[in-house]
C-alpha cells in the first residue's frame, strides 16, 4: 500500500510554500487565459455558448468549498492564538508565583523561567525550513 499523502516523502514536504503558491498561481493563470481564447473563438464563430445547469452547480461548490476553507483557516488561527495567550499567562502566573519564595530559591527560580521564556521566543522567531 502506498503511503499517506502527508507522508515524509511527499512533494510538498520538499519544496517552499512560497514557490509552490507561485506554480499554482501560474497555472490558474494559464488556464483563465485558455478559457477566455476559447470563449472569445466561440463568439467570434457566432457558436451559441450551451447553457447548462453544470456551471452553475460547480460555481455553488466552488462557493462552498472556499467559504469552508476560509472558515477552518480562521478556526485555526484562533486556536492558536488561543493557545499563545494561555501559554503566555501561564508562564506570567508561574513567575508571580515564584515571587512568593525566599529569596535564593525565588532569584534561582525567576532566572530559569525568564532563561525558558528567552528560549520559547527564540524557537518561535526562527524559521522553520
Amino acid at each position: 500500500m502506498s503511503e499517506s499523502f502527508a507522508g515524509p516523502n511527499n512533494i510538498f514536504n520538499d519544496t517552499d510554500a512560497w514557490r509552490t503558491a507561485l506554480i499554482l498561481g501560474f497555472a490558474m493563470l494559464v488556464a483563465w487565459q485558455a478559457g477566455r481564447l476559447l470563449g472569445r473563438r466561440l463568439r467570434a464563430q457566432n457558436a451559441e455558448i450551451p447553457v447548462s445547469k453544470f456551471l452553475d452547480a460547480s460555481l455553488a461548490l466552488l462557493g462552498l468549498l472556499l467559504g469552508f476553507t476560509f472558515s477552518l483557516a480562521i478556526v485555526k488561527y484562533d486556536q492558536r492564538r488561543l493557545a499563545l495567550l494561555a501559554d503566555s499567562n501561564a508562564i506570567g502566573d508561574f513567575y508571580t508565583c515564584a515571587t512568593l519564595l525566599k529569596d535564593p530559591v525565588r532569584t534561582q527560580l525567576q532566572s530559569e523561567i525568564r532563561d525558558y521564556t528567552k528560549l520559547r521566543v527564540g524557537l518561535a522567531s526562527r524559521r522553520i525550513s
